[in-house]
């Protein structure tokens, strides 16, 4: 498109992010909000390693891509650099949530083509557009934790139905 129209394009690869403030049909919103509602947390399959990216991070990606001409006609990753196992990111989610209940794996099937490892780097982003994470992953979670907490002692529901993942 770029090249035939001369359309400016970029494209922008954002890893697995969190931080939704309504839908729970991804990973990490998934298990704070069980671990917050239920007695039991089911999941798919412990051992798949992700690049967890939080939302503000990803917002702020788009942000530095529109303000940026250099960024035109370029393809840039979007991550922190560091996996997580979902073992430990449901350990580290279970502290800070003070989960008391029972964590049950594989209720559902292994996604086809999934990959078990998923980590990037975000290294020409930082060199060309000066892009870097500032969100850690303890403090992602905690504010994410601390949203949920909020809204559910609200009363409010997410917007998708919570079902195994």
């Amino acid at each position: 498109m770029r090249d035939a129209y001369g359309f400016p394009v970029t494209v922008l690869r954002p890893f697995n992010t969190y931080g939704r403030k309504r839908d729970t049909h991804f990973v990490v919103e998934k298990i704070v909000v069980q671990m917050l509602t239920a007695d039991q947390v089911l999941l798919g399959d412990s051992s798949p390693v992700r690049d967890l990216l939080y939302v503000d991070d990803h917002v702020d990606a788009y942000l530095t891509c529109l303000r940026n001409e250099r960024a035109l006609g370029q393809v840039y990753n979007f991550c922190t650099g560091r996996g997580v196992r979902i073992e430990e990111l449901v350990q580290k989610l279970r502290d800070i949530t003070e989960f008391t209940g029972e964590v049950i794996w594989n209720t559902v099937p292994r996604r086809p083509l999934d990959i078990d490892v998923l980590i990037g780097s975000y290294t020409k982003a930082h060199k060309a557009l000066g892009w870097t994470p500032r969100v850690s992953l303890e403090d992602g979670l905690v504010r994410t934790v601390e949203y949920w907490r909020a809204q559910l002692g609200r009363g409010e529901r997410p917007s998708k139905v919570l079902s195994p993942m």
